[in-house]
């Protein structure tokens, strides 16, 4: 009897835990569409060199706060992957259609391409708040390796999503991430292209 009981008990400890396992969400960033207009491509070359994450967010779990200083994981909605190279390759992958150029490349590749210019960005805060808004505080430069020494411009910027469908809607925080970050590459494609036209 004794025995009998214990497969129960243990069967049923399996199920939830496979429970627990199934139930669990995972998530990506997404870059922009690919642009069916035809346009002329550029041979613009840029590399991503530096994309520094706080160590609260370096983890598994979607990280939020409940308010100013609480933060939060949310164990069951999780990223599906690093989120650093997610957030690298989702930038790369923007400045490749923003700019319609093919040779944007992050560090370490190889081969190494000759790059006219350097990217690097400091992310601070990346999270939803409290009032169900996703904040994206960045510190970004773009150097001109066409000179020597390179030239670099550094910008900070603090982008703010509108508030997020419903508290605890991980799929329209993660939509806002991926807007933001957007609105990030379009910023830093924009100074790659002022400066592009700037002997």
């Amino acid at each position: 009897m004794f025995i009998k009981l214990s497969f129960v008990m243990m069967l049923c400890l399996f199920m939830g835990c496979a429970s627990s396992v199934s139930s669990t969400k995972f998530y990506l960033l997404s870059a922009l569409p690919a642009t069916d207009q035809v346009k002329a491509m550029s041979d613009t070359a840029v590399e991503i060199n530096v994309l520094a994450l706080p160590q609260y967010l370096d983890r598994p779990q979607i990280v939020f706060r409940s308010n100013e200083n609480r933060m939060k994981m949310a164990e069951f909605d999780q990223w599906g992957g690093n989120l650093r190279k997610n957030i690298m390759r989702t930038v790369s992958q923007n400045l490749m259609t923003l700019l319609h150029s093919p040779y944007i490349t992050t560090i370490p590749q190889l081969p190494r391409l000759r790059t006219e210019f350097r990217v690097d960005i400091e992310i601070v805060q990346f999270e939803r708040d409290a009032q169900q808004r996703v904040i994206l505080n960045a510190h970004w430069s773009v150097s001109d390796k066409r000179v020597n020494p390179p030239k670099t411009i550094t910008i900070s910027n603090v982008l703010r999503s509108p508030p997020v469908l419903e508290q605890g809607n991980f799929d329209a925080t993660v939509a806002a991430m991926s807007r933001l970050l957007e609105d990030l590459s379009h910023r830093i494609a924009a100074n790659i292209q002022h400066r592009m036209k700037t002997p």
